[in-house]
């Protein structure tokens, strides 16, 4: 440096200034602050240095003993570091190791094992890991030859510890940190950091350097990580100047010094720059100086300038007057448009509120609707019921078939009986006896009646077949002919609905609108020459809608019939007088959408293109129309389907809430409505009818109309047909019930006469096999045969009764059960139903809403562009004014008090111009350039002398501060000293040893000086000895007690040393780990990571300690291949 003095104090180098101005006082006084703004020298007073040694040494040695005093008595020992030391170490492919991975203690780790085992591959996997560089290890110039041989990439990683208040980012990372670095052999280098969990964090290089930083971690500080060969050099053969710079850079004072120096050199170039530019001063008040002279000649037009100046004010205050005046309209305009903006917002206000009561009123009636849920379990009890009553019907019919079998049975008997008393009677008058003759007479008849029992019996068989037959077959003809009256029924109403759409057909040839309403195209008119607030109204929506696919004609006419029909306004005011233009034609409960015309996207809400939508059937003629049939019937994402299956499978692929309208038969029309759930859900539809026929025709209305005709005429031909049909099947039916019943008559007429033949049998053979007081016996008896089968009918009959009975009572509680389910079924449709009315009405009313939402939301719209047009003119207007203004008071300060009209001043000020032109043209310039002239030179001058002062002293406070700081380092490298020397004669006691540690800060030197124990007993007035006199084993202690003396002057968490007792005898080396254990287990918050050869036998292992031992070393041993 140029000035070389003691630095002392800031206010030292103060003190001073004053004495060096008054040596050059020839200088300038830019040059002379820029001389006293120029660091000192860092030169050092020897003197002063060993003063504050003697000051201060005895106080340090004495608490160093303290300390180690409590340490020895277990009084103190050094807390575990919450965060920054190392937890484990893992290496992968990293040098000799395939995979090591060591789990350190934290406080005192030796890493011990044989020669070659890898022990200093840790310390350079820790240098890698934290981020160091290659060369910084000193065992590779690159990460390529780490990378163990035969391997394509290699991995270390490391874990820190981060717990404590201080954590880093304990929130993120937990109470440990991971670090990995990646390396293969083709140079590419990765970072994985990542919280304890595991979890990937960042990758960025910045990142680790921030976390090493927060952790005091200097992985490239020498002191900190001392690896094998700069242990080797440190403690065998280093240099003072080299120990020295070694001091330096580990306690990072060269960091410091090296970036003031930067300063120093930064404020000396600023001050010669400020040198050169205050010796430019002269000229430029020279320059001033001539221009103020020339001035003062053009005094003599300074009255007309006046003049002419006082008419510019004037001028300039009339402009602004007169943009003040145009202000106040605009401002005018801007309160009306504002006014007009909070009855729109009411308006929206009003209409959100009853969007948002109905949003809640659906939600709250959806809700309820699907609570109610279903009643399938009900619906399938109702038709147990049913057929459970059916059935009991059913034997209840076989009883009272057999109740008038029995009757017709005893009438048989009774009428037996009748015949056998007659005979009784004939009998008991006869007095005849029996003969020869008598008897074949009765073996004769007893022959032919068993001839007639057998033909009764064939004759029952026959008829009993024959009234089954018929019964079956008329069942048959009944049936065949419900089909029948029903199909009648089906062609009767298609021929009613082919005459009434001939009808609309033939009207809507005359009129095309005549699906749409009546009347329609007067209502159209009447539109076209009404006023309207909003756009005019467009409807009926039909006329611009066409099909594609005539398929889906019946579908799309069920659910777009009202959509069709319907009209749409944008402003709600034109409701009404449409609603009443409509009635007036007779077309009441029309749908009128109130909506603004937005042309939205709704490509959002289309299915994949593979599913038809009705949007994707249609064709829409009006862009608006399209989306006023999104709105309202959402078409754009209903799908539509052929059957309902197929629309239950699509609903169940596109998944969420889905609907599908199924069916292009008109009889089979469904909506499929799938849910989020994945629950489905299916309705019939009701068949199109009426005008709704006429909606979605592809054909021309005259082809319609023959259409309708050729199916009027199938459907008469249809329905004279099952006509005919049904009345011979009526026919054929009576025909086959009288034929049923003459079999079951003559069925009973057999059965009576085969009563009575199996009578006369048993009568004959009676009276064939006694005598004759035994036929009448014989008679008594079959009467009496015939009253016993008469008994057992009437039992049969009560039993038959009773059991018919008994199904009576339980068919009435079933009646009753059928009963209560058909009415909880119905209650439940039509609660349903009012629901899902419920639900469309107020879904109406928010569709309304949302038009009036949108409606005043556009009105509002052009309200705020109209306010905001008012207001940009207004502020431009203002804008204009305040630059006017501000333009007039840098032209005039003073504001001219009612100025007159701008024309009338301009006019006044062209005249005084022109007559102060005559007189410049006799100067050769103006009087505004001569004035503009000595304003910039005056400025120049002044902006100059100016930005001189301010540098110079800003630069003499640079000077200042840099002078303080380099005093405030030159303090911390005196106490980094001092206690670095206390440090090294208190280690050097524990072998008995005396040195010194030397500094030297002006030649940069550090020099040990070290008596042993031998010398000071063998020589009266032993002299120091230099580290290169001493043994092998007494320098390695000694730069051992050094290196723990520096040890203590630095704040990482963090100390590697490795081989350390390499040069060492069993003494000192026992002395030595002693030493270090006791000064690690002393310090606070620190981490040591030892590294030696030899074992730890003198070393007890503790919680403190902890040893790791590395595998011997695999030796690949072979012969030697040598050829003659």
């Amino acid at each position: 440096m140029a000035r070389k003095r003691r630095v002392t104090s800031q206010s030292d180098s103060e003190d001073e200034a004053p004495r060096s101005t008054q040596r050059k006082r020839q200088r300038t006084s830019a040059e002379e602050n820029a001389a006293d703004a120029e660091p000192v020298n860092n030169v050092i007073d020897e003197e002063e240095e060993r003063q504050f040694e003697r000051e201060h040494e005895e106080a340090f040695m004495q608490r160093i003993q303290e300390r180690a005093e409590d340490v020895k008595k277990h009084k103190v020992v050094g807390g575990v570091a919450a965060m920054g030391i190392i937890e484990r170490v893992e290496m992968i492919d990293f040098m000799c190791h395939a995979f090591l991975k060591f789990n350190f203690g934290p406080q005192i780790n030796f890493i011990i094992g044989h020669n070659g085992s890898g022990k200093s591959a840790v310390l350079t996997a820790i240098t890698i890991a934290l981020g160091g560089k290659a060369a910084v290890t000193g065992r590779g110039t690159g990460l390529k030859s780490f990378i163990k041989e035969g391997k394509q990439a290699s991995e270390v990683t490391i874990t820190l510890k981060n717990r404590g208040d201080e954590a880093y980012k304990h929130d993120i990372y937990g109470d440990s940190i991971i670090i990995s670095r990646r390396f293969d052999i083709k140079g590419s280098s990765t970072y994985k950091i990542k919280a304890k969990d595991g979890t990937m964090v960042s990758h960025k290089r910045e990142d680790l350097s921030s976390i090493c930083d927060h952790m005091n971690i200097q992985v490239d500080n020498p002191m900190n990580v001392l690896t094998q060969d700069s242990a080797r050099q440190f403690l065998s053969a280093s240099h003072p100047s080299e120990k020295y710079q070694f001091f330096l850079k580990g306690t990072q004072l060269s960091q410091l010094s090296d970036e003031y120096e930067i300063c120093v050199a930064n404020i000396r170039q600023t001050a010669k720059i400020l040198d050169q530019k205050s010796r430019m001063l002269p000229d430029l008040l020279s320059a001033a100086q001539a221009a103020e002279d020339r001035f003062k000649e053009a005094e003599k037009a300074v009255e007309l300038q006046k003049k002419i100046d006082k008419l510019k004010n004037e001028l300039v205050w009339a402009h602004v007057k007169e943009k003040r005046d145009d202000l106040k309209g605009k401002l005018s305009n801007l309160g009306k448009a504002r006014a007009r903006l909070p009855k729109v917002d009411e308006a929206i206000r009003k209409a959100e509120e009853q969007a948002a009561d109905c949003n809640e009123r659906i939600e709250r009636l959806e809700h309820e609707h699907e609570q109610m849920g279903d009643v399938n379990h009900i619906r399938t009890q109702r038709n147990e019921a049913k057929e459970k009553m059916h059935k009991v019907r059913q034997e209840i019919e076989e009883f009272s078939n057999d109740q008038k079998l029995i009757n017709g049975n005893i009438k048989t008997e009774k009428a037996n009986i009748r015949a056998v008393e007659r005979q009784i009677e004939a009998e008991t008058k006869r007095t005849a006896t029996h003969t020869t003759e008598r008897r074949e007479r009765a073996r004769a008849k007893l022959e032919d009646a068993k001839k007639a029992i057998e033909s009764a019996e064939a004759r029952l068989k026959s008829l009993e077949d024959q009234a089954r037959e018929k019964e079956a077959a008329a069942n048959d003809v009944r049936r065949e002919g419900e089909d029948f009256q029903a199909s009648r029924d089906r062609a009767r109403n298609r021929v009613q609905e082919c005459e009434a759409q001939i009808k609309v057909a033939r009207d809507s040839e005359k009129n095309a609108l005549a699906p749409y309403g009546t009347g329609m195209e007067a209502v159209i008119r009447e539109v076209q020459n009404m006023r309207w607030h909003g756009q005019r109204p467009l409807g009926p929506l039909g006329r611009f809608v066409k099909l594609k696919d005539p398929q889906w004609a019946d579908v799309l006419r069920v659910n777009l019939s009202g959509t069709m029909v319907s009209w749409a306004v944008t402003d709600a005011r034109d409701r009404a007088p449409l609603k009443a233009l409509l009635e007036r034609y007779g077309n009441r409960n029309v749908l009128i959408i109130i909506s603004a015309v937005d042309l939205f996207d709704y490509s959002r809400g289309e299915p994949p293109q593979e599913y038809l939508t009705p949007l994707r059937v249609l064709e829409f003629s009006h862009e608006w129309v399209t989306r006023l049939f999104i709105n309202q019937r959402s078409i754009e994402g209903i799908v539509l389907a052929r059957t309902r299956a197929e629309g239950d499978d699509v609903c169940g692929r596109i998944g969420g809430n889905c609907n599908a309208w199924c069916g292009t038969d008109p009889r089979e029309l469904y909506l499929v409505s799938g849910f989020s759930d994945g629950g489905m859900q299916s309705k019939p539809m009701p068949r199109p009818t009426g005008s709704q026929l006429h909606m979605f025709v592809t054909k021309d209305n005259r082809a319609n109309l023959q259409s309708w005709q050729q199916d009027l005429e199938a459907a008469q031909k249809v329905y004279n047909e099952y006509k005919v049909k049904v009345e011979e099947q009526s026919n054929l039916y009576r025909k086959l019930i009288r034929e049923n019943q003459e079999a079951k008559d003559g069925a009973s007429r057999a059965h009576r006469e085969l009563m009575t033949a199996r009578n006369e049998y048993a009568r004959l053979q009676t009276e064939a096999n006694e005598e004759l007081p035994a036929g009448l016996a014989g008679l008594e008896e079959a009467k009496k045969g015939y009253e016993d089968t008469i008994e057992n009918m009437k039992i049969q009959f009560t039993s038959i009764s009773e059991q018919k009975a008994e199904l009576e009572r339980k068919l009435e509680p079933l009646a009753a059960e059928h009963a209560k389910l058909k009415d909880r079924v119905d209650e439940f449709d039509n609660r349903k139903d009012q629901h899902a009315t419920l639900i469309a009405q107020v879904a109406t009313e928010r569709i309304k809403a949302t038009s009036d939402i949108g409606h005043y939301k556009k009105k509002r719209a052009e309200e705020e562009a109209a306010i905001n047009d008012a207001e940009q003119v207004a502020n431009t207007t203002e804008a204009e004014l305040v630059d006017w203004t501000k333009t007039a008071r840098e032209m005039a300060p003073t504001e001219f008090k009612d100025p007159r009209a701008s024309t009338d001043v301009s006019r006044k000020l062209e005249s005084a111009k022109a007559a102060l032109k005559k007189q410049e043209n006799k100067q050769g310039a103006s009087v505004e350039e001569i004035t503009a002239e000595l304003t910039r030179a005056k400025k120049a001058y002044d902006t100059a002398r100016n930005e001189v002062k301010t540098m110079v002293a800003l630069n003499k406070e640079l000077g200042n501060a840099i002078n303080a700081r380099l005093a405030r380092w030159h303090d911390f490298r005196r106490h980094i000293a001092l206690r670095c020397k206390v440090f090294f004669q208190f280690n050097l006691a524990h072998r008995g040893y005396f040195g010194k540690v030397l500094f030297d800060h002006n030649a940069q030197t550090l020099h040990l000086r070290v008596q042993t124990e031998e010398m000071a007993a063998t020589q009266t007035r032993a002299k120091d000895k230099a580290p290169k006199a001493l043994s092998g084993g007494e320098k390695s202690f000694s730069t051992i007690c050094l290196l723990l003396a520096l040890w203590e002057s630095i704040g990482c968490p963090i100390r590697c040393l490795d081989e350390f007792d390499v040069f060492m005898d069993a003494v000192n080396r026992r002395i030595s780990m002693k030493m270090m254990i006791d000064t690690a287990k002393a310090s606070d918050s620190k981490q040591y990571i030892l590294i030696t050869p030899q074992d730890m036998q003198n070393v007890s292992i503790t919680d403190a300690v902890r040893v790791h031992r590395m595998n011997d070393p695999e030796r690949n041993q072979g012969i030697l291949q040598f050829t003659n």
